[in-house]
């Protein structure tokens, strides 16, 4: 699941922490740490989760660049195609890395045999799931359609177990700039409407962007309530009366939005998080977790109400970074950031070689 050939590692240096801005508080992290190394977390207020890890963390290490995704029981993804084939199934990519030595899965639209699309979708092993937390950045690679009209959009969608309906999701039109994205949720029983919440629409091809959605429930469960955040600079919410939909799976679509305005594109996704709740570690680039321009979700090993263990995983952070640790509960309320600084390797920096000094300088120590 981690990068076996990265060379950059790093250790967590630990400068102590702030009062809590929510209810979770981080007292203390001990390890020496290395990307894919355990790094424990005390506090408190962590809360109680129901399974120690994430439904999935996928980073897509495990595939050499050029091999279909592919699918079948003992892969973590059912992988489709139009046409059906592994000759149009999403790949293992190194076309546009995040980070060093970064592989990625690409999904891509194009237009032999007039149009195709490859698709890969996760089960999320429990019907009527009370709730899915969605993270994952990805890259689209699209040229310029010369016209208003969107050739192509992708979307991330939860589907209702019965049929693959489509119950919520994000989706965004990338030629129509910061509000071309929405969220909506689509209704799977009864006479509920389609409801839709316009922004955060992703802006241009050339870059990496982290895409955060969330799907609950309020009261006793007559409200659907859907947050989305991109980049952690732009958000979105919509709440509404329960569409009748259960939480069964989730899909990475792309899709023509016109079918006379075709053009090629790809879709790369990268570090695909997929839970069961909003509890989750994150590293970021600023001590107050709103503040962070930069995060990167951590995979959880274990959780209790004290104490979380995580492996570590850096993402595009670098060595010397001096990032911030964050633990988010149920709510999605998150700590005080805890102050932590990234070396080169697992080893804690010793002490400096001090030579001993001489009474005469030699020539040959000039």
């Amino acid at each position: 699941m981690f990068r076996t050939n990265v060379t950059m590692l790093a250790v967590l240096v630990f400068f102590g922490a702030g009062l809590a801005q929510g209810q979770a508080v981080i007292s203390g992290v001990s390890g020496i740490v290395y990307d894919g190394g355990a790094v424990i977390i005390t506090g408190s207020g962590f809360g109680n989760k129901s399974q120690a890890g994430p439904i999935l963390f996928d980073n897509f290490q495990d595939g050499s660049p050029g091999d279909p995704l592919g699918s079948g029981d003992e892969s973590r993804w059912v992988v489709w195609s139009i046409p059906e084939g592994p000759d149009y199934w999403p790949r293992y990519s190194d076309s546009f890395p995040r980070h060093d030595n970064d592989i990625s899965c690409m999904q891509t639209l194009g237009l032999r045999l007039d149009r195709y699309q490859s698709h890969c979708r996760m089960d999320l092993q429990d019907a009527q799931l009370a709730e899915v937390y969605f993270s994952g950045w990805v890259y689209l690679n699209y040229p310029a359609s010369g016209s208003d009209v969107d050739p192509n959009y992708f979307t991330v969608v939860q589907h209702s177990a019965a049929g693959l309906q489509t119950s919520s999701g994000y989706k965004s039109y990338p030629t129509q700039g910061p509000g071309g994205g929405q969220i909506f949720s689509s209704p799977c029983a009864g006479s509920v409407e389609r409801v839709v919440e316009w922004g955060c629409g992703l802006t241009g091809t050339g870059a990496w962007h982290r895409v955060e959605f969330w799907h609950g429930f309020a009261g006793d469960g007559d409200q659907e309530v859907l947050n989305l955040n991109l980049d952690g600079q732009c958000s979105l919410a919509l709440e509404r009366e329960n569409a009748g939909c259960d939480l069964a799976l989730v899909s990475l679509l792309p899709s023509f939005n016109d079918p006379t305005h075709l053009a090629a594109m790809d879709f790369h996704w990268s570090e695909v998080y997929v839970d069961n709740t909003r509890m989750r570690v994150e590293m970021g680039n600023a001590p107050q977790f709103e503040d962070c321009s930069h995060r990167e979700i951590q995979v959880l090993e274990d959780w209790s109400d004290d104490a979380v263990v995580v492996r570590v995983n850096l993402g595009s952070f670098r060595v010397d970074d001096y990032v911030y640790l964050f633990v988010v509960d149920g709510e999605g309320t998150p700590s005080d950031g805890y102050v932590v600084q990234l070396f080169e390797n697992g080893d804690l920096p010793g002490p400096p070689v001090v030579k001993p000094m001489k009474d005469t300088i030699e020539m040959e120590d000039l």
